[in-house]
C-alpha cells in the first residue's frame, strides 16, 4: 500500500529562540537558478549546494567497512 503526502512549505519558521521568522529564500534561490546557462553554471551551483549540504551535515563519515546490516 502507498500513501500521498502533499506538503506545503511554510511561509514562517520558528528559529531556536522561539521567534517566528519569514522565509525569503525562495525568492534568492529562484534568481539564482534562474542566473545558470551553461554547464559550467550548472556544476558550479551543483557544487555550492553540496558543500552547503555537508556543511549542515558536518560532512560525510569517515568509516568506509561493510555496512553490518541486520535483517529483522
Amino acid at each position: 500500500m502507498y500513501a500521498i503526502v502533499w506538503t506545503v512549505r511554510p511561509s514562517r519558521c520558528r528559529e531556536a529562540d522561539g521567534a517566528e521568522r519569514p522565509i525569503a529564500r525562495t525568492d534568492e534561490r529562484e534568481a539564482t537558478i534562474a542566473a545558470i546557462r551553461d554547464r559550467a553554471g550548472a556544476e558550479q551551483r551543483k557544487q555550492a549546494v553540496r558543500a552547503k549540504l555537508l556543511a549542515i551535515l558536518g560532512g560525510l563519515p569517515d568509516y568506509a567497512g561493510p555496512l553490518l546490516a541486520a535483517t529483522l
